[in-house]
Formats: structure tokens, C-alpha cells, sequence
């Protein structure tokens, strides 16, 4: 635990040096403000660079979700933990019980589940993450809320239509113009999905 706590410490106090570094390169906005994006004498690749000498490990395994309280934490380790079962079977191969029989060490072992999250997270491709988070609408993970849960009232996707959108500005009196999010698809519906427990009005 003194050990894990350690490298938590070392890597937030590197973290926060990379912090004051991208502070330090930033613009100043229309409001005074630092610019979110670093200016163009330094290059996104310079920041991602110094941004890989940062353990990740650490916030994966013993400490993880530290900043958070006791129940939040349990919901980051189940998912966590489902996503490197889920990648253990994923991409090992063998037989399917084998597979899971090496997964539970995940939920037994902090620093195999960080190792696996952490490689997961840098070398996984697209197809992964679409299959991992598709995996609740198959017939069988759906079933398990209604065996173990009340039904939600509300469980629909909306579909959002690219329209633009004009918001006031905070400031002066004009109108600020949002534009729709074409940067991969082009300009399509954004699907989302709606979860309640109880039904309100509108929904």
C-alpha cells in the first residue's frame, strides 16, 4: 500500500509539472483567459511526448479512484474489471473457460488489471472499444438488470438532428454560433441514449 501510495504521489507531482508546462504555453482567449490549446510554436506531439514519462499504472491498481468516495470507487472497479476480462477473452486465445479462468485475476490482483488496462488503453484499436461498450445490449447482459433491478421507466435513444444552434454570448448581446459536429462522420444525427427511472413530463 506505502508502495502503491508512492507512485501515486510521483506521478500526480509529474502530471501537475505537465499541467503548469501546457499553462505555460497556452494563449490568451478573447476574455483574458488561457487558451485549452497550446500555441502553434509548440506542437501537439511535443506535449504528448512528455505527457507518456507519466506511471499510469498506479491509477489502475490499489489506488484506484482515490479522489473518489467507497461506492464510486466499486463502480470504476467493475468496469475496469470487466473491461480487462472483457479483453482477456477478447484477444487470448484458447478455450473460453481457460480464458475466464485467467480473468478472475484481475479482480484478485490491482497491478495485473493496471498492466492490462494500461496496454488495453494504448494499443487496442477502434473495433475493441466499439465491441466492449456494445456488449450491454446483448440479450443476455440486458436480462440481468430486470433479474436483479426494477425496470427503468424511460430506455430509449434519441436522435439529435444536425441543426445549428444559436446560444447568447455571456459577453455582449450577440448570438454565438454553434456549428455540428462534422469531424469524422460528417453531418449526421447524433444518437443517444435516455435512461430514467421515473417518466417526466416531455419524455
Amino acid at each position: 500500500e506505502i508502495e502503491a501510495c508512492s507512485q501515486l504521489v510521483a506521478s500526480l507531482t509529474t502530471f501537475l509539472h505537465h499541467l503548469k508546462t501546457l499553462h505555460s504555453w497556452s494563449e490568451k482567449g478573447i476574455d483574458n483567459r488561457p487558451s485549452l490549446f497550446p500555441s502553434e510554436e509548440h506542437s501537439p506531439q511535443e506535449l504528448l511526448s512528455q505527457a507518456g514519462n507519466i506511471d499510469q499504472y498506479c491509477f489502475y491498481g490499489r489506488c484506484l479512484g482515490f479522489q473518489f468516495s467507497d461506492t464510486i470507487k466499486n463502480i470504476f472497479k467493475t468496469v475496469l474489471v470487466a473491461m480487462a476480462t472483457f479483453s482477456e477473452i477478447y484477444f487470448t486465445n484458447g478455450t473460453f473457460f481457460g480464458r475466464c479462468y485467467n480473468s478472475m485475476k484481475y479482480f484478485l490482483d490491482p497491478e495485473a488489471r493496471s498492466r492490462r488496462i494500461v496496454n488495453v488503453s494504448q494499443r487496442a484499436d477502434i473495433h475493441f472499444c466499439k465491441s466492449f461498450w456494445g456488449v450491454h445490449d446483448s440479450k443476455i447482459i440486458q436480462l440481468v438488470p430486470h433479474m436483479m433491478l426494477p425496470s427503468l421507466a424511460i430506455a430509449q435513444v434519441i436522435s439529435i438532428p444536425p441543426e445549428d444552434l444559436s446560444l447568447p454570448s455571456t459577453v455582449n448581446d450577440s448570438l454565438v454560433q454553434i456549428p455540428i459536429p462534422s469531424s469524422h462522420i460528417g453531418k449526421k444525427p447524433i444518437h443517444v441514449k435516455l435512461y430514467s427511472a421515473k417518466r417526466r413530463i416531455g419524455m
